[in-house]
């Protein structure tokens, strides 16, 4: 529950880091230069890229809800125009009650323009060690796992496409979804909580102490 707590006062950082720095004009296939000074003022940076698809076998961002539907996110690299690699979200895709199906998508496969938002992978907390099934489900965006299982020198930020490839994708470019304060009265709740415990805890052992003297 500290954890937890703890995870919110960061929510909270970002969600005001947010509201402050939202993306600048549209950059149109910046150098890595001029995108990392770009994104030392701002948390995103609005881009159009001119990229390739690499053939990749898709990842998909897990536990993914959308209108009360769940689904996944999905995750490819795309190779850009000086020859970085970059993950690209293009959104959201409804799941099967089957978790054993994963959605089909054809995706358009000649040179194409991307434009979206690029920034830092938002921190999601887990309850458990990260792991990648063999349908190739994550739990959160880790550039540097999803570098080693495409087996590509990925860049550490990732592109959010805005407009949607196909009909059946839901763009999910990053926006702020809590205020600050309410991820402040979320920490306040779970520290509140460690501490009904702490006590309570304390209590049954002062019982069980004066049980044992007699």
């Amino acid at each position: 529950m500290c954890a937890l707590g703890v995870w919110q006062l960061s929510r909270a950082a970002d969600s005001q880091a947010e509201l402050a720095g939202g993306a600048s004009a549209i950059l149109t296939n910046p150098s890595a230069q001029r995108l990392q000074d770009a994104l030392a003022t701002h948390r995103w940076q609005a881009v159009a890229f001119d990229a390739l698809w690499l053939g990749s076998e898709a990842v998909w961002l897990d536990n993914r809800t959308h209108e009360g539907r769940a689904g996944y996110e999905l995750l490819l690299p795309a190779r850009l125009q000086d020859g970085r690699f970059i993950v690209v979200n293009l959104g959201w895709v409804a799941g099967s009650t089957d978790r054993r199906e994963l959605p089909r998508l054809t995706l358009p496969v000649a040179p194409l323009r991307l434009q979206g938002l690029v920034g830092t992978p938002r921190e999601t907390f887990t309850l458990s060690a990260d792991s990648v099934d063999a349908a190739a489900r994550v739990q959160r965006i880790d550039t540097a796992q999803l570098a080693r299982i495409w087996d590509l020198p990925l860049s550490p930020r990732v592109f959010w496409q805005a407009s949607a490839l196909t009909p059946d994708l839901v763009p999910r470019v990053p926006t702020v979804y809590l205020s600050p304060a309410r991820h402040m009265g979320y920490a306040v709740q779970w520290f509140a909580l460690a501490l009904v415990l702490a006590l309570l805890g304390y209590r049954l052992f002062r019982s069980e102490a004066a049980n044992a003297k007699k």
